[in-house]
């Protein structure tokens, strides 16, 4: 009789470890359902202390790569209009040439991920000693930026990476930007045509530029 407790007490223990074990295995489970990220934390495995790798979790924009799913529209998130208006006035102060960049218009398309930008930037930039205004059209990277306050974005004119890079070709290639581009270009050359002190700028501006 005792014998059979002793083994009934064995099972027990058995089973509730199982149990423990098989909700763990669940909460683990749900955790990475939910989009948790461990980041720099450590776990104890068998007495030892062993680094947890962090792993970035992105969510993709369902339909990104389609037109009819993802259309060129001008941007009304307060938060982008604030980064591309900050990223303007930085780029004034880093040009010699440039003594203004005015009429900005932001017009975007989702990126491959959530929280993530193309932006396809309209502008009329000011050339120092010149009267009439240049036309332009500049492509930014947008994503949320995690060191900013909740709502902001970090801006770049260049791809973090050749995944983004991709993404920028499949996007610019849909035919409402390039409608865009065609528009901007027309105005470009308008402009060039009625200054000749522009146009002599701007092909002495083409000559220094590498590769132009």
């Amino acid at each position: 009789m005792t014998e059979r407790m002793k083994t009934g007490r064995v099972r027990a223990k058995r089973l509730v470890r199982r149990a423990l074990a098989a909700l763990c295995a669940l909460s683990l489970l749900v955790l990475a359902a939910a989009g948790a990220v461990f980041t720099g934390d450590e776990i104890a495995k068998d007495g030892e202390t062993v680094p947890v790798q962090s792993v970035e979790i992105q969510t993709e924009n369902i339909g990104w790569q389609e037109e009819e799913t993802n259309p060129l529209a001008e941007a009304s998130d307060p938060g982008i209009a604030e980064a591309v208006r900050a990223y303007y006035g930085n780029r004034t102060e880093d040009n010699p040439f440039a003594e203004e960049y005015r009429d900005l218009q932001t017009f975007v398309k989702r990126g491959r991920y959530a929280d993530t930008y193309l932006a396809f930037v309209r502008y009329d930039m000011k050339l120092q000693g010149i009267y009439t205004l240049v036309p332009g059209l500049e492509t930014l990277y947008l994503e949320a930026d995690p060191d900013g306050e909740p709502g902001a974005f970090a801006v770049s004119g260049e791809f973090p990476d050749a995944e983004a890079a991709s993404m920028a070709a499949v996007l610019a290639g849909h035919s409402d930007v390039q409608r865009l581009i065609r528009d901007v270009q027309a105005a470009y050359e308008k402009a060039a045509a009625s200054d000749a002190l522009l146009s002599e700028t701007l092909r002495e501006l083409e000559s220094r530029t590498p590769g132009a």
